[in-house]
């Protein structure tokens, strides 16, 4: 018996390899990439519940606040917002470490660090104003924490700031009496 071994197509192998690469290189690194950015997201997510949670907690505060002391009524209703922000967590991290900062420029957030900014607007104006007006009734508060990344420490980046931002407001009516005189109830 004599065997004839023709030659081989070379095109094939070079297609196998380009498909190794991309199976063994390409494709983890999409997941690496794909698995920070749902951690990131999911970061954000979290920062944002704590903020919405902590500017409602204020505008309701300042909604049962009396008017006659402004400047207690704005720092109850500070006092309340960060108890409330302290309570959550982002990332399975607490925040019960976090600082009152006296502007969002002064952010630092490292790993463990979390900070809040809270500031009252005006409604009408749209202006900042100080915690001394009765007239600042919505409530805003900038929130940053740092996030530590899994897989970032291979690439050189250990940590990333998220920062959220949350706003809310006193109602301008709290309840709406009405009085039917038609007389078509009048039993």
């Amino acid at each position: 018996m004599s065997f004839a071994y023709k030659s081989r197509n070379n095109k094939g192998q070079s297609l196998i390899a380009l498909m190794m690469i991309i199976a063994l290189v390409v494709m983890p690194l999409l997941a690496v990439l794909s698995f920070e950015c749902a951690r990131l997201i999911l970061a954000k997510q979290e920062l944002q519940s704590a903020s919405d949670a902590a500017v409602l907690t204020a505008a309701a505060t300042l909604a049962s606040a009396d008017d006659l002391n402004s400047l207690q009524a704005h720092k109850d209703a500070i006092e309340a917002a960060l108890k409330i922000f302290k309570a959550n967590t982002v990332l399975g991290r607490s925040l019960a470490n976090t600082k009152v900062v006296a502007s969002p420029a002064a952010f630092n957030c490292a790993v463990g660090e979390s900070n809040v900014y809270f500031e009252f607007v005006n409604p009408i104006t749209l202006q900042v104003e100080p915690l001394t007006s009765a007239n600042a009734k919505v409530v805003r508060a900038y929130s940053c924490t740092g996030s530590e990344l899994a897989f970032g420490n291979f690439v050189g980046i250990a940590s990333m700031a998220v920062n959220a931002l949350a706003t809310s407001a006193v109602p301008k009516l709290d309840m709406v009496v009405c009085f039917d005189v038609s007389g078509s109830m009048d039993d």
